[in-house]
């Protein structure tokens, strides 16, 4: 009879402790998918800022390029204005 009661009593001890466990374990799990869920949401917005910045940068490209393109132009048909244009930029905008 003792030792039938320390087996069951060894037997209810064990299984406390592995619902103990699982609860330790699930409960990791849970704050890791919380994470996972977080830091998805900050790529996810981090894509989008970078996105955007990609589009205004194509944006200003193309505004530079038509400018360069009005200039060339210009600097072909007024010879003289290329003349004032590069002594005004490598003077006065530094």
């Amino acid at each position: 009879m003792k030792y039938e009661t320390l087996l069951r009593g060894s037997l209810a001890a064990s299984f406390l402790g592995l619902i103990i466990l699982q609860f330790f374990y699930f409960e990791n799990v849970r704050k890791f998918d919380v994470y996972q869920i977080t830091t998805m949401k900050q790529i996810d917005s981090l894509t989008k800022l970078s996105d955007s910045l990609h589009d205004e940068q194509f944006n200003s490209s193309v505004e530079m390029g038509r400018h360069e393109l009005t200039r060339e132009e210009m600097f072909s048909r007024f010879p003289n204005l290329e003349k004032q244009y590069n002594a005004y930029y490598e003077h006065e905008t530094e």
